[in-house]
């Protein structure tokens, strides 16, 4: 999914989990919201994840995100998508005032 598709779609009320894929020390300098769980820990903790409704995935660039949709994908998310060029792609193009890195 697109930064441009996302926030249309969030400005749209539309239900959208967003799942941060990074690193706490990642998250902690910036992020856009939703859960946090870095892609490690994925496989040990997708009982946390809910199972209806979309699931949009972010890292930086987009690599760990899509790596991350894919295992969710084959685990039975199947509305689980990653966010194209991470949250430096949302910074750049949506919310400028974010800190890029």
């Amino acid at each position: 999914m697109t930064v441009t598709e996302l926030k249309r779609r969030l400005d749209a009320g539309d239900a959208i989990v967003l799942l941060d894929v990074r690193e706490e020390t990642e998250r902690r300098f910036v992020q856009i919201g939703g859960m946090f769980i870095p892609l490690g820990e994925i496989p040990s903790r997708m009982n946390e994840i809910p199972r209806d409704g979309k699931i949009v995935v972010y890292c930086h660039s987009g690599v760990r995100s899509e790596r991350a949709a894919s295992f969710l994908r084959t685990n039975g998310f199947r509305s689980a998508e990653s966010l194209e060029g991470g949250i430096d792609a949302w910074a750049a193009i949506i919310d400028n005032s974010l800190p890029r890195y």
